[in-house]
């Protein structure tokens, strides 16, 4: 039985500047060992009802589907499914409800960096509809291995990959794990759905709702200079023998399809990408520039150079470019490498 990646659960509930200033030390830790954290008691912001809500509106569909921005009315600006249209506001407000957990958890690391104003990262994801940016709402469906007869043992559902944004929040259902992260050593860890039960903290209880899986984008990776951590991670197929990770609630069937929904968020499409006004993020920068230079990128790290090694202030729109131009060039030659006819 595979043992689960150990990633610590913080609530994010707390009120007042000392409070406050615990729980934004506990998530810059965090994000800056693991690149992963959980997250509970969202509060106002978004309720496990929405969460729930979300996954029933969409039903069990059979293929992914982004959501970019919607207009004042609440209605998608792109087409969506005709299954999905009846539920456009309801959505609109589970973007939004996503964005505002997110712009919490970027102040809360504005603090933790002591970044002078602490509201610096959450300014730059304030939303408008002259401010477009990449962020996206995220329904994914990955089919069971008997959908895919030619799959081999070891593939995976998602292949290996950091994301491009500052924060993602991943939302599952009980009982469908699969996630992976690239630990330092080189090896994969599986990531529980419900974290308390897998690293052994008390009793499980049912009626809690599972907390939000949140990790770190290559873009907040680069604008702190590494200090945040964005890491590589992927989805696995469950064991054959229907093994589970310690600690995991029930158990999930190799035969089943799985379902998530990601929101991915990303600051405004002209957001300069300049120096952190940050004394931690400047002596990080220093510190990593004198003890890495000319080594390799680290196991599990994922993102591009650091925003002091680019050279140029970058804007959040030209990052997402270079990141999807590293990608699919990535890609493209891995076809040719295996004997893809170029055209």
């Amino acid at each position: 039985m595979p043992e689960a990646a150990s990633l610590p659960i913080i609530d994010v509930s707390a009120e007042g500047p000392d409070n406050q200033a615990k729980v934004a030390k506990a998530l810059v830790d965090a994000a800056a060992e693991y690149g992963f954290v959980y997250i509970k008691n969202s509060g106002l912001d978004l309720t496990h009802e929405q969460i729930e809500n979300a996954f029933a509106m969409v039903g069990d569909f059979k293929e992914g589907f982004n959501f970019g921005a919607f207009n004042a009315s609440g209605k998608a600006t792109q087409s969506i499914p005709s299954s999905m249209e009846l539920h456009q506001v309801e959505l609109a407000a589970f973007r939004e409800a996503c964005h505002s957990v997110c712009r919490k958890l970027l102040l809360l690391f504005g603090i933790g960096l002591e970044v002078s104003p602490p509201d610096f990262f959450a300014k730059a994801h304030a939303t408008a509809p002259e401010k477009p940016s990449g962020s996206i709402l995220r329904f994914l469906y990955y089919p069971p291995p008997s959908a895919t007869p030619d799959a081999q043992d070891d593939d995976v559902r998602a292949g290996a990959h950091s994301d491009y944004g500052s924060v993602t929040l991943l939302f599952r259902l009980p009982g469908q794990a699969g996630l992976e992260i690239l630990t330092p050593s080189g090896a994969w860890a599986p990531v529980p759905v419900s974290p308390a039960a897998s690293s052994g903290e008390g009793e499980d209880d049912d009626e809690a709702p599972p907390p939000i899986l949140v990790n770190i984008g290559d873009l907040l990776s680069y604008w702190t200079n590494g200090l945040l951590r964005s890491t590589v991670h992927r989805v696995a197929f469950p064991a054959a023998g229907g093994d589970t990770i310690r600690g995991e609630k029930g158990k999930e069937s190799a035969a089943d399809p799985r379902y998530s929904i990601v929101y991915f968020c990303h600051p405004a499409d002209d957001t300069p990408l300049a120096a952190v006004p940050s004394e931690r993020v400047r002596s990080f920068s220093s510190e990593k520039k004198n003890d890495l230079a000319g080594a390799a990128p680290a196991a599990g790290a994922g993102g591009a150079n650091s925003q002091s090694q680019q050279g140029k202030v970058l804007t959040a729109k030209e990052h997402l470019q270079s990141r999807l131009r590293a990608t699919y060039l990535q890609m493209y030659s891995g076809e040719k490498e295996g004997g893809e006819e170029s055209t």
